[in-house]
């Protein structure tokens, strides 16, 4: 099916001439198609997912004899749409708003040529395709390395926001309720260290201050409330576990803790876990700052993750490079060995899996939710899927609603995204050193 319809958002605006006899000319112009270097094809056709859109650019050309483009768009199925842009103004772009979440398409670019007045006009050789799948920016990034906090389009094939001079962001947590994202940092300038928060547009619209060294953040998903550890005792001052309103607003604060060192909160309850590392001892806090457990190790508990359809969770014993899984009830029902650095984990609620990043083994380890008690991953294999194509795997986010998990390798510079049966999609190499993400689980 092809389906043609004229844009008039762009004026022709002609600025050189061509110029040169057919038999001398020189071949620098790019649209020559014996132009050694373009086989006069347009260059720069780039394409920038979106929600529910596409920004596609080009590299500008001023040559008197173009008088529009043409953009052949090709879904999955083969179906071609194509958009003639004619009468083009200088700004070489155009948004496709006519697409698919979720859906790839294929676009090429070709340029009209008319190189006399009343000649007959000519279309040049198409560009080079380029890939793009649309959807919303779901994915935030804190590289270290570049100073910023990013996201990544929903296709992991272009940065999408960047936000910089953010120094020493190693935790993030996003709001599923409006796509906001909150991070900590200790220099957070006049403030000193901060937990900040960035508007789904990446606008910093929120500061709160009055931490000594502000490390794990999670959000709760009924309301936008912020559970925020700080390891005050690093600088020889109190630890607390803090509870704040979605704007900032302090609810209350809990000290008496070494070294929480990893938060998870139970989306059904917003009953918040804290793997207390310097006190070899799990919280589990109610939303109103009531202790509801407190349970003596396991070992040196570092991470902690919350499986959102049991509400059990799933933790890290540092001591012992073992994982854990511990019911709400505060009984450990399970240890996984054969780790040999786990530092962060995350639940799937689609299957109850659990996905642990082993820095130490350039791995990410997907657990069943019936892996056994006593299960050893070097050992065994029934219950587990090991994913090596790793240099140093630090964080991992999950998608609730697709399943999808995103991990930050720091030792490759990348971000890579992983489908929901351990196949990878795509991995984007172009960081310096990402330390954390968190991924936007909902609603679209």
């Amino acid at each position: 099916m092809i389906i043609r319809h004229i844009s008039s958002l762009f004026i022709a605006v002609l600025v050189i001439s061509v110029g040169c006899e057919k038999t001398d000319r020189a071949r620098f112009n790019p649209l020559d198609p014996l132009n050694t270097t373009t086989g006069g094809r347009p260059q720069g056709l780039q394409a920038v997912a979106g929600h529910e859109r596409v920004l596609l650019s080009w590299a500008d050309l001023a040559i008197d004899a173009v008088t529009g483009y043409r953009l052949r768009r090709q879904d999955n199925g083969g179906n071609e749409t194509i958009v003639d842009l004619a009468e083009r103004s200088l700004s070489a772009t155009f948004i496709d708003s006519t697409v698919v979440n979720g859906q790839t398409y294929t676009y090429r670019l070709s340029v009209f040529i008319q190189e006399s007045e009343g000649g007959v006009i000519q279309e040049s050789p198409s560009s080079v395709p380029v890939e793009v799948t649309p959807g919303p920016d779901i994915c935030w990034i804190a590289d270290e390395g570049l100073t910023q906090i990013l996201t990544m389009t929903s296709d992991i094939r272009v940065v999408g926001r960047q936000i910089t001079s953010i120094f020493g962001a190693k935790h993030l947590a996003v709001d599923p309720r409006n796509g906001a994202a909150w991070t900590t940092t200790q220099f957070g300038g006049t403030d000193g260290a901060v937990a900040v928060r960035f508007s789904s547009k990446g606008v910093i619209d929120r500061t709160v201050t009055g931490f000594t060294f502000p490390a794990s953040v999670v959000v709760d998903p009924r309301d936008g409330a912020i559970w925020i550890a700080d390891i005050g005792a690093t600088l020889g001052k109190e630890s607390s576990v803090s509870r704040f309103s979605q704007n900032g607003g302090l609810l209350f604060k809990i000290t008496g803790f070494s070294e929480p060192s990893g938060l998870a909160v139970n989306p059904n309850t917003g009953a918040c876990w804290v793997a207390d590392r310097g006190n070899n001892t799990l919280h589990l806090i109610g939303d109103d700052g009531t202790i509801l457990l407190n349970i003596n190790g396991p070992g040196q508990p570092t991470a902690v993750s919350v499986d959102p359809a049991t509400g059990d969770a799933w933790g890290i014993n540092a001591a012992t490079q073992q994982v854990f899984k511990i019911r709400s009830d505060g009984t450990i029902s399970l240890t996984v060995s054969g780790f040999k650095q786990p530092v962060r984990l995350a639940c799937s609620a689609l299957d109850g899996s659990c996905w642990v990043v082993d820095a130490g083994g350039s791995q990410v380890i997907r657990l069943r939710a019936s892996t056994p008690d006593g299960y050893h991953i070097v050992q065994q294999s029934d219950f587990h899927l090991s994913l090596t194509d790793f240099f140093e795997p630090v964080d991992v986010s999950i998608d609730q609603i697709s399943g999808q998990v995103w991990i930050v390798d720091r030792g490759e510079g990348s971000v890579v995204k992983i489908a929901a049966n351990g196949s990878i999609i795509r991995r984007f190499v172009a960081l310096v050193l990402p330390v954390a993400l968190a991924v936007d689980a909902g609603p679209r």
